[in-house]
């Protein structure tokens, strides 16, 4: 094996549900009730409509729960679904300190293998610790959106490493399951730049299905190819360059990836949460036409993904689907500023277009700070510093360093149960909505995965849908 595979098969091998500190495990079960509850967020849009479809018609062994569906899908179906409703509100947990990307997008895999061949939640728990691991690790080790890929590569290694450990691969099928999953699934990053289309909310979901598809296959005896990092053509050559992935786990003193991750306060992505914030305090100090400039310093990540850094200012100053909105800071501050509120409907389709909102627009610029950036690097911090200028010549400066949801100003159970239960209302009659809520902030006591799974078929099967997200 080469040096990052044989790195991984090592440290699934040696991580086991005892091994985990108390700690890990409260922290892997609330970012688990924040990726469901983002689910349910997602469940009626458009793109979610679309897998479910597709899984509503594909049904084999081994099968999981669809979110909505009356009969469980063959598994890598049901990933797809489930993956695509936790992803398209862009609500889902990240990892700011390696960069990876949304750990929890992995979950609907886990989850889906666990009801299939039937674990104990302990179990399930520690399959996810793995896979966040697994998946900061590598994102800590190489960056990939500078060269172009798109952190679904890196969502399909955790997501392997966490499979394998549910399904007990062995360290050679295990080797095979991480090559055959990387070789045809290197996926481009211009799914996030420009006009975004659906694919954003579906492009993890596919990584995952992959994965899932390359453990079974592993496990029934496929070999994949030698050495699919460092050999010849591999991805150290074609894709990343060299990196060196020689531990994987939190060392002494530090947070695991599922402790340390950010949750989000609002649905937009992790370096528009300070700005966001800072527009809610600026409308209680100032009219919007008493406005004359707003110049937001960021750090490199803030300007390239949602400040037009990536050639794309056009799109994210005029926007014209919620998946360019979510990644435009001119558009969430604006709407912030007016509305008083971020929210999923934020991004409905009327609103998204509405012209009423381009003039403050216009008034905004984004910028790096190099400053920023590095803090951003070296310490995991996330600052932004927005200046406000009025009319009558007075300035206003708003500066937020850990917003909410961010490790060092984590968000309380309260508020992730909160944050959860304003989603999960939209899909779930009350009596299953409580059920669901307690059996999953009680996981790892769960003797039974399907008394859990059981409740994601009754979505939607006695609340209206709700409108606007299929745009």
């Amino acid at each position: 094996m080469d040096e990052p595979t044989r790195s991984i098969v090592d440290f699934v091998a040696g991580t086991t549900a005892s091994s985990m500190s108390a700690l890990a495990v409260r922290a892997v079960v609330r970012n688990y009730v924040d990726c469901v509850g983002c689910a349910g967020g997602g469940f009626y849009s458009r793109p979610a409509l679309v897998t479910r479809r597709l899984a509503s018609h594909a049904q084999g062994v081994p099968a999981a729960s669809t979110y909505g569906l009356d009969r469980p899908s063959l598994i890598e179906f049901a990933v797809f679904a489930n993956a695509t409703a936790t992803r398209f509100a862009d609500y889902n947990d990240v990892d700011v300190v390696s960069g990876a990307g949304h750990p929890s997008d992995m979950s609907p895999a886990l989850m889906g293998m666990a009801e299939a061949i039937g674990v104990r939640g302990s179990d399930l728990v520690c399959a996810m610790y793995v896979a966040y691991e697994v998946m900061g690790a590598l994102g800590s080790a190489v960056t990939l959106r500078d060269r172009g890929w798109d952190q679904g590569l890196l969502c399909s290694l955790g997501a392997v490493a966490g499979l394998a450990k549910l399904i007990h691969l062995s360290d050679i099928q295990l080797a095979s399951a991480i090559a055959i999953a990387v070789t045809p699934s290197i996926p481009l990053r211009v799914t996030r730049a420009g006009n975004i289309s659906d694919w954003k909310g579906a492009a993890t979901a596919h990584a995952t299905m992959t994965a899932t598809m390359a453990v079974r296959l592993a496990k029934e005896g496929m070999t994949g190819p030698d050495r699919v990092f460092d050999g010849i053509e591999g991805v150290f050559e074609k894709v990343t360059g060299p990196f060196e992935l020689r531990y994987i786990g939190p060392a002494a003193g530090e947070l695991s990836v599922a402790e340390r991750v950010q949750h989000k306060y609002f649905p937009v992505i992790a370096e528009s949460q300070g700005p966001v914030q800072q527009m809610l305090q600026l409308r209680k100090e100032a009219r919007v036409e008493d406005i004359a400039s707003i110049a937001l310093s960021t750090e490199y990540l803030g300007w390239h993904e949602g400040g037009g850094g990536q050639g794309d200012a056009a799109e994210k100053w005029d926007p014209q689907t919620r998946e360019t909105a979510d990644h435009s800071l001119p558009y969430v501050m604006a709407a912030a500023l007016i509305d008083g509120r971020v929210t999923v409907d934020t991004f409905l389709p009327e609103r998204v277009r509405d012209p009423a909102l381009r003039p403050l627009m216009k008034k905004i610029s984004v910028a790096e700070n190099k400053e920023y950036t590095d803090r951003r690097a070296s310490h995991g911090e996330l600052i932004s510093v927005t200046d406000v200028k009025l009319r009558d010549g007075r300035t206003l400066r708003y500066e937020t360093r850990q917003p909410r949801g961010h490790r060092d100003n984590p968000m309380s159970d309260e508020e992730l149960g909160s944050k959860f239960d304003s989603m999960i209302e939209k899909v779930l009659p009350t009596v299953e909505h409580a059920e669901l809520r307690e059996r999953l902030w009680n996981l790892p006591d769960e003797k039974r995965i399907d008394q859990v799974t059981s409740l994601f078929r009754k979505f939607g099967k006695s609340t209206e849908a709700s409108p606007g997200n299929d745009d």
